[in-house]
Parts: structure tokens; sequence; C-alpha cells
């Protein structure tokens, strides 16, 4: 018989004495009832070891879940249906004031403060109704700062109640500061953009104005031009031309706009005394606000002239200062500042090259009408002097002596006249000089008028990408508001989740985009700005530098529906001035738009680009209007325009020239047929 259960084994030897005694009939049931105590005892070392790891899984997660309110800021309230604490717990960096002893038994109401208590018997209330989580916030001054904080009520069994409270003060501060910071951002760029149209605007004006002087030679026109002129681009109330007389050391007016004929006349300022001469003679502007009580205003004939402002710049010429140009302000006492000197004295620059110019040529004027009435003299002598020979023939001799010393006076007066043009010629040479200086400052006007052009083109171009961008944030935005309530309230499924992401994808793939779009505009608006502003020579891509000056060109393209095609080996690689390759496109393509198709709503120009050897040929051609032959024989020279007084320079093609045939070393020629269009035909070096 197998080992009986020590149990069993007791039970029935107290019945039976011994195991012989029992019957047989019994034995298989004591087998089993044997069998069923082992099975039990089994059963019960199994449970007895299985409760003893619970507990000691217990004991650990309640540690962890200490250090894990310990490591918290968040504060644990767990109350009963009427609000009363029945259990507290807080971490150890939490900023709450009581200790857990003394709010045991309170109602939450009137815990940490009395001030928000109906804003969580509010909440209470709701809870018990609405059976849902409900989240409220507000804010408390502890130690003398402002603190904001977030409470979050869920409902528990048995009605009760469990309360996070979580200090949001540090979220709030971090918000605050990066709204300030966008909103300085955003008020930094409107600031920018306004002060680069402004100076846009003023470089126009000043160039525009720089036309109107330089136009008229006759001095007494070009001084008034320029006062007039000035007080148009500034909006003062008057503009005064002082010039210099060198002998006497005064000054006096001779041109003015917005002055009686009294002032002007009665105006006579020695150097170093008056505004104007202060200003000659430390050649420095000058701001003299308040002029009725200022010291260095003194000019009788001006008293009853009601100025109380003004500002006074150098007119220069070489380094020689010649005069003044002065603005006055008969409204404001305050009026000028340092941006209005600038302006100015920008002004100035060509005032005093127009001045200059018109003394030459008025002095060119004299000396050609003095040399006329010379040579109309020396006729009228030679012509006296033959008919004296034919009348006095029988006194030969006298008559050849005569006029043998008539020719050796002839003969002196032709080499001091000789000395005299030479002289002429000498000025002549330094006038056009000073014509060509003005060109070039001219010239340097009109890039830097493009170059506002491309700043403007880079705000319209990269704003829809931009705006693209802000849109789909904000959307993303939306999203993630509509996704943390669903998690706060605990009704987020896993097709939320993907719905979620899939919107995030987009909306991410959306911004990276439009991001990268803005980059390359603004990257290809910055290689063309470097460009058009830089003079150096290096190696680059032809291809690449056309299509980066389309893309600048694009805003005024795209007002237009005429197109542009572009035959160019991708590879094409020259050593050259990329500047200066741009300013002839820029010039040839502005040409088509405001001359070629001024009366065709719809135009075609076409840019074929060959290699043969070491030569670029280079085909530009306009289906427009086309031109005359005389038009077209006058087109490359300065200032000859068909547009005079609608904007036209009359230096676009000449630019165009002077930079193919100096600065590049090659040709241009010019084919056109009125009703058909123009083409161009360049060769220029590919390596210089």
């Amino acid at each position: 018989m197998t080992q009986l259960h020590r149990l069993l084994q007791r039970q029935l030897k107290r019945h039976f004495g011994n195991e012989a005694s029992i019957p047989d009939e019994w034995q298989g049931f004591i087998r089993d009832v044997s069998d069923a105590y082992q099975e039990s005892d089994i059963d019960r070392e199994m449970l007895e070891r299985s409760l003893e790891l619970s507990s000691q899984e217990l004991l650990e997660a309640n540690l962890q879940m200490q250090a894990v309110f310990q490591a918290l800021p968040d504060l644990l309230f767990r109350l009963d249906s009427e609000g009363v604490i029945l259990d507290f717990k807080a971490g150890k960096i939490n900023d709450f004031l009581h200790q857990p002893k003394d709010l045991i038994g309170k109602r939450i109401q009137e815990v940490p403060f009395k001030l928000v208590g109906d804003l969580f018997h509010e909440a209470i209330q709701r809870i018990q109704k609405e059976k849902s989580i409900i989240t409220i916030e507000y804010s408390l001054t502890l130690q003398g700062q402002e603190c904001f904080y977030e409470a979050r009520l869920a409902p528990l069994l048995d009605a009760q109640i469990v309360v996070v409270i979580r200090n949001l003060t540090q979220r709030k501060k971090m918000e605050q500061a990066l709204r300030q910071a966008y909103d300085e951002l955003e008020e930094r760029v409107e600031q920018r953009t306004m002060e680069l149209k402004k100076a846009n605007e003023q470089l126009a004006a000043l160039y525009k104005v720089g036309q109107t002087i330089t136009a008229p030679l006759n001095l007494n026109v070009v001084l008034n031009v320029i006062a007039r002129s000035t007080v148009e681009l500034l909006g003062t109330d008057t503009g005064v031309i002082l010039l210099l007389d060198e002998t006497r050391e005064i000054l006096t007016i001779q041109g003015a706009f917005g002055l009686s004929e009294k002032v002007m006349k009665g105006t006579h300022d020695r150097i170093g005394e008056s505004i104007a001469g202060r200003v000659v003679q430390t050649g420095q502007p000058i701001i003299a606000n308040d002029l009725l009580h200022d010291p260095r205003f003194f000019n009788p004939s001006a008293a009853n002239e009601g100025l109380l402002a003004c500002a006074s710049v150098p007119l220069s010429v070489g380094g020689k200062i010649i005069g003044t140009l002065d603005v006055h302000s008969k409204s404001d006492p305050y009026a000028f500042n340092e941006k209005h000197i600038q302006t100015l004295s920008m002004l100035a620059s060509q005032a005093a090259i127009a001045i200059e110019n018109a003394r030459l040529y008025e002095q060119l004027q004299l000396a050609h009408d003095e040399l006329e009435a010379r040579v109309q003299q020396r006729t009228a002598e030679v012509l006296a002097a033959n008919m004296q020979l034919h009348e006095e023939i029988a006194e030969r001799k006298r008559v050849e002596e005569a006029l043998r010393k008539l020719n050796e006076e002839l003969e002196h007066r032709v080499e001091a006249r000789t000395i005299e043009l030479k002289e002429i010629n000498t000025a002549l040479r330094e006038s056009l000089e000073t014509l060509k200086e003005t060109q070039d400052q001219l010239i340097q006007a009109e890039k830097m008028a493009a170059l506002g052009g491309l700043v403007a083109g880079i705000a319209h171009e990269i704003n829809t990408p931009i705006g693209i961008g802000v849109t789909a944030v904000s959307y993303l935005e939306q999203k993630t508001q509509e996704f943390e309530k669903k998690y706060e309230r605990g009704q987020m499924n896993r097709s939320d989740l993907e719905k979620y992401v899939k919107i995030a994808k987009e909306a991410t793939i959306m911004i990276l985009k439009n991001l990268w779009r803005a980059a390359d505009q603004i990257q290809s608006f910055k290689q063309v700005a470097i460009d058009q502003t830089c003079d150096e020579q290096r190696r680059f891509k032809l291809k690449a530098c056309i299509d980066d000056l389309l893309l600048s060109l694009h805003p005024k393209l795209s007002k237009t529906q005429h197109t542009i095609t572009v035959h160019c080996p991708e590879d094409l690689e020259l050593t050259s001035y990329p500047g200066v390759f741009s300013q002839i496109l820029t010039n040839l393509i502005l040409n088509s738009l405001s001359h070629g198709f001024e009366q065709k709503a719809q135009g075609t120009m076409m840019l074929q680009i060959t290699c043969d050897h070491n030569m670029l040929r280079l085909q530009y051609s306009d289906d427009g209007c086309g031109m005359a032959a005389e038009t077209r024989l006058r087109i490359f020279e300065p200032f000859y325009t068909t547009k005079r007084g609608q904007g036209g320079t009359g230096l676009g093609l000449h630019i165009v020239y002077n930079l193919v045939t100096q600065q590049l070393g090659g040709r241009i020629e010019c084919e056109s047929t009125p009703g058909i269009g123009t083409t161009f035909h360049i060769q220029i070096p590919i390596h210089l």
C-alpha cells in the first residue's frame, strides 16, 4: 500500500489501531482520500506562495508610487461628495504651503485660498451632475508674484472625487514671452519694410530730380529748377541756392523758390557770419530749428518772411565749396532732422554738378562768341587791305611791305589765337569729363532703383509660400487642441490617433515644402542682388545666372501676358562678370516691355545662346512694334529716348552698349523692322 497522507494515517490509527485491521473493500476509498489530501496540500502551498509574492509586488508598487509622487510638482486630493478632503499627497518639490495634517477633514473650497473657493464649489457640483472630468484654471499672488494653476477633478467610486492641481506659472510666462517676441518681430519686420519702401521712393524721387536739374544748360534756369525741385522733393516752404563770390567773400541768392524778391535782393551773407556763411566756412551741414531764438540767424531782409526753421548743406565740386543749398519751414519750428540733411546732401551733390556744367557752358558760349567776333574783325581787315592793294597798285612796293608787316602781325595774332583755342579745348575736355561723371552717377542711381525693385519682388514672391506655411501651422494647432481635449477626456481611440498622425504628416510636408520654396527663392534673389551690386570677375554657369535673373523679374513679367523663351546649354561656364550679364539682359527685357510691347497685349521674347570657339554669341529678339531706321541708328546714344517726359531716361541701351563693348570687350548690333520686331546680336569672349 502506497504511503498515505500523515493526517489520514493518524485518523485510521485512532479508529483501527493499525493498517492491517482496515477492511479490503475500504482500501481503494482510503487511497482516493489520501490523494485528495495530498492535492489539497499542494494547492494550499501554491496559494500561500502566490499570496506571499502578491504582497511583495504590492509593497514594491506602493514604494514606486511614493517615489513618483515625491518627484512630481502636482498636488493630489481625494474628496467626498461634499468636498471634504479625505486624503492628500504632494511631492517634495511642490510649492503648497500647507501640511497634510492641516488639510485632512477640511473642505477643499477653503483650501488653498478662499478666493478660489467658488470655482471649486461649482466644479464639484458639475462633476456630480455630469460624471466627467472637469478642468478649472485660476491665479494667486504668492510672495508678491502672480502664480497660475490648473485643477482637474475626476469622479471615483462611492461618489468620491480625485483632484490634481498643477502649477502653470512657468508655462504661462513662456507663452507670454513667445507672444511678446512674436509681436516685437512682427513690428520690426513691418518697420523695416516701411523703411525700405520709403528709401526706394526717395531714390526714385532723387533720380527724377536729377534728370530735371541736369536737362537745362542755362545757369539761371538751372538754379531756379534746383530750388523748385528741392521744395517738391522735401515738402518744404522754400528752396534757396546761395553762390559764393570768391572775390568779395559774400554769399548771394542766385536761385530761390518760395521767397520774396525783397529777400532775394537783400541777402548778402559773409563767410562765417550767418547760417549759410558758417556752412561755407566749415563745410558741414547745419540744422537750425527755432530760428526766432537762434543767434546764428541774422537777416534783416527776411524778418517778415515768417521763417521758423532752416536746414543748410554745402554745394561742392571737386572738393571746392561754391555755395549752399537751403530749405525753410514757415509752419513748424522743429521741422528738420538728420534724414532731411541726408536727402538734401544727396540732392546738393547733383545740383553742384548741374551748376558747374551750366557755368562751363556759359564760359564756352562766351568764348565762342568772342572767337566769332575776332574772325569777323580779321576778315574785315583783310578785305580792307586787299581793296587798298588794288587801289594803290602804283605803290606796290609800299603795299608789299605793308602786306608783309600785316602778314607778320596776322601770324602773331593767329599764334595767340591758337593758344586761346587750346585753352578753350582744355575747358571743353574738362566739361566732357564732368558730363561723364554725371552720367556715371545717373547709371548708379538706375542700378539702385533696380535693386529697390528686386527688394519689392522678394516681398511679393515669398509671401505666398510663407502664407501657406502659416495656414498649415494654424490648422495643425487646431487639430492638436482637439486631439488633446479628447485625450484629457479619455475619449480617444485608435482611429482618432491614426487620423491625427495623418493630418500631422500632411501638414508637416506642406510646411516644409513651402519653407524650402521660400528659402530657394530668397537664395536666388540673394544671388541676383549680389551679382548686380558686385563688379567682381568670377567663373559661373550662364544658364543658372539667367534663371536667377528671370526669377527676380517674375513680379514684373507676371503682371503681363508676355513670355520669354531661353535656349542656353545647361553646362556652359563663363569667366566674366555675372553682374554685367544681369544688367545687360535686364535692360533688354525692360526695353521690350516698355517700348516693343507698348501697343501689344501678348508678346514673345527669345534669348538664344551659342558658342563659336572662344566666343559667345547671344541673340535677343522680340516680336514687338520694331523701330524705324532713323531711330535704330541712334538707340545707343546717351539720353536718346522716344519717351521723353514719360519716364524714359535714354540710358538703358546706352548702358548695354558700354557694358558689352568696354567691360566685356565685345560687339553689339541691332536689326529692326517696323511691325515685325527687334533683334540684338551680341558677341563677347567666353573667358576674359
